[in-house]
This record gives C-alpha cells, sequence and structure tokens, in this order.
C-alpha cells in the first residue's frame, strides 16, 4: 500500500514536469519592452552613427568645395533613410 501511494505521487509529479515542459510557445520575459531589445538599441545606433555622418560630412560645406562635398552627404543620407528604415521594421512599424 504504501509502495502505491509512493508511486501514485510521483507519477504525478512526473506528469505535472511534463506538461510544463510541453509548452510550445516561448514567452516573453516580465521585463521584455522595445526599449531592451538588443535589435532596436543596434538600429538605434545605427541611426545615430547615419545621422552624425550625415551633420560630419553638411560642416565641410564651410571648407570643402561643395561639388567634392555633395556626393558624401547623398550617401550620408541614403546611408540615414537605411538605418531609419532599419529601426521602423525593429519596432514593427508599418507606412
Amino acid at each position: 500500500m504504501e509502495r502505491r501511494k509512493a508511486f501514485s505521487v510521483i507519477a504525478s509529479g512526473a506528469a505535472l514536469l511534463a506538461l510544463a515542459g510541453c509548452d510550445a510557445e516561448d514567452k516573453p520575459s516580465a521585463t521584455a519592452t522595445v526599449l531592451n531589445n538588443e535589435n532596436v538599441h543596434e538600429a538605434m545606433k545605427s541611426v545615430e552613427e547615419a545621422l552624425d555622418s550625415l551633420e560630419s560630412n553638411v560642416d565641410d560645406f564651410s571648407t570643402t568645395n561643395w561639388k567634392e562635398v555633395v556626393p558624401e552627404v547623398e550617401v550620408s543620407v541614403a546611408d540615414l533613410r537605411q538605418s531609419l528604415n532599419q529601426l521602423k521594421k525593429e519596432l514593427g512599424y508599418s507606412d
């Protein structure tokens, strides 16, 4: 009788563990937010770098011939647009 009781308790515990392990969907962390998402941080960093590059290239207008600066500004604008699009994607933003 004692063995049956022990077996019953062990079997019940094993069944509960098995059911707990069968959860097919990953659940987000309780602290998961858009702001602590690594992909969002990387995309934001890319936007900041592209903006810094653009600002630097625009500053070159004061010391360099504009014909030399314009192509660099165009590249910076394209980089900024690409970075912004990546950030939008990571945030789930759609037009």
